[in-house]
């Protein structure tokens, strides 16, 4: 049904849009917003052509962040409603998958900035942690192609343990928004449920994943394309980037929600043995 698309194409809307707006930045109105910042933390150039695009994938990556921590949620939590309606084979009603979601906002809020203040701590660990590791004796005498591997080894080891955690608190929408249950209640059967589904979950997480971070490193240093390609394929990219990050917000979610209802149709089932 297209009601079912609904939620995305909202979200959609909202990524899509305001990331075209990043694209205009260098120009009237968007400038008298945008230019201030840009001039005091990259300089004037990268106010103009074809400069602007090495900065874009910064201010894109910063965009879907704030997105992510204060919105996308919402629409995840729409679209978890939305799959029940499927399970349950009941009539698509996005108002009321809108409405329910609603109610749940302040502890999906929470949710949300409790897993990505966890993940921004991972993150940070390297700069701590390195330090630590170039002052030990077995490491400190090493040349410098060690040193790389064990850099590298380290950075993907903390992106493969992000992974884990999405893993682990990724049944928590469903579970606020369906169960109606507590916060830390819906971590907890989360854990459960990720625990009793490991393996599934980890291959509906890891590849989305996994797919987002290599764009995201391909990215991450626009001159090569700008070099092989032309300037505004940058903004191409990351266009296409972000239509894939929305595809997989909706294809995780969905078996995610089916997996939690099974689970709790098998428990019920038990329990009237």
């Amino acid at each position: 049904s297209p009601r079912f698309w609904i939620p995305l194409a909202v979200m959609g809307f909202l990524h899509l849009g305001l990331l075209y707006g990043l694209f205009l930045f260098p120009r009237f109105p968007a400038k008298i917003v945008f230019g201030p910042i840009v001039k005091r933390f990259w300089g004037e150039a990268y106010l103009h052509y074809p400069f602007n695009f090495v900065i874009l994938p910064f201010l894109a990556k910063m965009l879907r962040q704030m997105l992510s921590v204060f919105l996308d949620f919402y629409f995840i939590a729409v679209m978890a409603v939305l799959a029940g309606n499927v399970w349950h084979k009941q009539q698509l009603d996005n108002k009321s998958a809108f409405r329910e979601a609603l109610k749940r906002f302040f502890p999906l809020l929470s949710y949300s900035i409790i897993l990505v203040v966890i993940l921004f701590v991972i993150q940070k660990m390297p700069p701590y942690v390195f330090k630590t590791i170039y002052r030990s004796p077995l490491i400190a005498n090493k040349n410098p192609e060690f040193l790389q591997i064990v850099n590298t080894t380290f950075f993907y080891s903390l992106k493969f343990i992000s992974v884990i955690i999405k893993v682990f608190f990724i049944y928590t929408i469903p579970l606020l928004v369906l169960g109606g249950h507590s916060l830390l209640h819906s971590v907890d059967r989360s854990f459960q449920l990720t625990i009793r589904n490991f393996f599934i979950t980890l291959f509906l997480v890891l590849i989305p994943t996994g797919l987002l971070f290599a764009l995201e490193q391909y990215i991450k240093s626009p001159k090569p394309i700008i070099d092989d390609f032309f300037p505004e394929m940058v903004f191409f990219v990351l266009f296409g980037t972000e239509v894939l990050y929305l595809l997989f917000s909706f294809l995780v979610i969905l078996p995610i929600t089916w997996l939690y209802l099974d689970s709790l149709k098998k428990e019920e089932s038990l329990v009237n043995v």
